[in-house]
């Protein structure tokens, strides 16, 4: 019987293993460098228009990056903030990652404002509240029957830095992926 039991601990315990990081090193997906150059195709968001090309690069990226390994997209996150940090157009690169995020994740639009975390410091119009006491966290992105579209131009940045990939780790734990169909 004691060899039963050291057989059976030898063929559960791998399984046992396994099963702690099901949800993230099973999951099919870019890879890190993958995720990293998906990122840096996104067009930046500068006016409140995005073009059609734009869109369909977004919602790739945001397709395959949801569907990879978390710890790979946090990690790449972090890098492209840190390789684009002392770029003089860094705040625009950043843009990429935040427009990347409120694609990715179904982010309500009325949200109670205990649920708002703020991980940059994008400046976001008080307007953009649809009910009082609300927070909108897909701002800037508004879907319509499943088309996303800007509903604000880029308005500008207050700070030195962005927890992009503390903002996804927030989101992941705490929201839906979007599922949406490219065409």
């Amino acid at each position: 019987m004691r060899i039963l039991s050291s057989l059976l601990v030898m063929v559960f315990v791998p399984s046992l293993v396994c099963l702690s990081c099901v949800g993230n090193k099973a999951r099919p997906g870019m890879s890190e460098s993958e995720i990293l150059s998906a990122i840096t195709q996104i067009d930046p968001w500068s006016g409140n228009k995005y073009t059609e090309e734009s869109w369909k690069r977004l919602l790739a990226a945001a397709e395959g990056i949801r569907d990879s390994d978390p710890e790979a997209v946090e990690r790449a996150i972090a890098k492209f903030i840190k390789k684009t940090a002392r770029r003089d157009d860094n705040v625009q690169q950043w843009s990429k990652v935040f427009l990347l995020l409120r694609v990715m994740f179904e982010l309500p639009e009325d949200a109670p404002q205990s649920d708002a975390k703020f991980f940059g410091g994008w400046l976001i119009p008080n307007r953009v509240q649809k009910v009082e006491g609300s927070v909108n966290l897909a701002w800037p992105i508004e879907w319509n029957n499943g088309d996303p579209r800007l509903v604000a131009p880029y308005s500008g940045y207050q700070g030195t830095g962005y927890l992009a990939q503390f903002e996804y780790a927030y989101y992941l734990k705490k929201y839906p992926f979007r599922r949406f169909k490219l065409e």
